[in-house]
């Protein structure tokens, strides 16, 4: 459920939202630039928590601190490529979401916590 919410908002936010921020010159610290980027990590991480079923916070932080790095990487490599374009705000929008979803994760965990026999063995 929380993965289909952010998904629709994402679709909304790219079809909707940033193109109406970025007609209407409206300021959000350039919201509309880097909305993508906070949303990206978010998305990766409710993926592979749900495909993989994760129910361990060490798991779960290797997985939000890999999919952040990736990005972190992507972007970086955007200052070889003549048609992209590098900004650090994507990066700093990139770990902020990463930070958020994996204290929204980490919040269902506690709330609803995973049976004896689904905790993961180690």
């Amino acid at each position: 459920m929380l993965l289909a919410a952010t998904v629709i908002f994402t679709i909304y936010g790219e079809t909707t939202l940033r193109p109406y921020w970025l007609k209407n010159h409206i300021d959000t610290y350039t919201l509309a630039d880097w909305f993508p980027n906070l949303l990206a990590p978010m998305i990766l991480v409710l993926l592979y928590t749900l495909i993989k079923e994760v129910n361990d916070k060490a798991v779960l932080f290797r997985a939000t601190c890999s999919f952040v790095a990736g990005l972190i990487i992507y972007e970086i490599v955007q200052l070889f490529i003549p048609s992209r374009t590098f900004d650090h705000k994507d990066i700093i929008a990139s770990v902020v979401g990463g930070a958020i979803i994996y204290g929204v994760v980490l919040g269902v965990f506690k709330l609803f916590p995973p049976l004896p026999d689904q905790v993961s063995q180690k």
